[in-house]
């Protein structure tokens, strides 16, 4: 139960992270890929994953 939370608490961290990154980069995922320190496919896969519709920051 305990290892549940930390993940959720993880993913919601780390959703709002990528949220911010793209908001401050107007959408533009090679350069918030670039400041998060992954590539832009995984920052793409993570967007997906957490359902994050990155149209909302261009």
């Amino acid at each position: 139960m305990i290892g549940q939370r930390i993940i959720n608490s993880t993913t919601i961290a780390n959703r709002e992270q990528i949220e911010e990154t793209l908001r401050r980069h107007k959408g533009n995922m090679s350069h918030a890929a670039k400041e998060l320190g992954m590539s832009r496919p995984t920052l793409y896969k993570r967007v997906k994953e957490y359902g994050i519709d990155k149209r909302k920051f261009e």
